[in-house]
């Protein structure tokens, strides 16, 4: 191997090395945030978390800057980062995203047929809310809340898509964790899980998306309650 192959060769070793250090910065955050751990209204400063977390700045500012990406923090200049408290009315807007982005997804999967569809693979999400909620594990709920929706847009192989659901929906655990922990609120939206999961599996359309825009506009009223 030449020397420029070599050198070239260890920079994308160091490259890779410094993505995953970042990459294991942001779910550090993310968990202390999700989690209550670290709340709303919290100052963010790098040198201080850096030393938390046994780890350089500079994963950690990459990782607080995928936050602020994301929504979850606010970065201002010589003040670090804020973590936001989101409002009402910013996870109804999420809610209204995921809406737009599953009801699309299951015209893509269900009317044009883009391929197969694994039900079993949302029947273990609702199973593994079904324990969480025995156990009182909400954070477990949240987290299989999310892959299922996540699940049924990524069976249309669209990419962006993914990522825009993606996205949302990691906001969309932060507002509900932090919001909604009365164990008969989350037994209804088991309960809707469960009617889509029904509909995706006789492969009725109509019912699906009835299914889907019941499930957020319940969401919505959840909050308020």
């Amino acid at each position: 191997m030449t020397q420029h192959t070599e050198d070239e060769a260890n920079g994308g070793s160091t490259e890779k090395l410094e993505r995953l250090r970042g990459a294991h910065a942001y779910d550090w955050l993310r968990q202390r945030i999700f989690s209550g751990d670290i709340a709303p209204g919290t100052v963010l400063r790098e040198v201080q978390l850096a030393q938390e977390a046994g780890m350089s700045r500079t994963p950690i500012r990459e990782g607080l800057l995928r936050l602020a990406e994301l929504g979850l923090v606010r970065r201002y200049a010589n003040r670090g980062s804020v973590v936001v408290e989101m409002s009402v009315q910013e996870i109804w807007e999420c809610l209204e995203v995921q809406q737009c982005t599953e009801t699309f997804s299951l015209r893509l999967l269900l009317s044009e047929d883009r391929g197969p569809i694994d039900v079993d693979i949302l029947q273990g999400c609702i199973d593994r809310q079904e324990a969480a909620l025995q156990s009182q594990q909400y954070w477990d709920f949240f987290q299989n809340d999310r892959a299922l929706h996540l699940q049924i847009v990524r069976w249309t192989d669209n990419h962006r898509l993914v990522q825009i659901m993606s996205d949302v929906s990691e906001l969309l655990i932060y507002g509900g964790f932090q919001t909604v922990k009365k164990r008969a609120r989350l037994e209804e939206a088991l309960d809707e899980h469960r009617a889509l999961l029904e509909a995706i599996r006789r492969r009725d359309l109509d019912a699906c998306l009835a299914a889907s825009i019941q499930h957020v506009k319940n969401a919505k009223r959840r909050l308020l309650v």
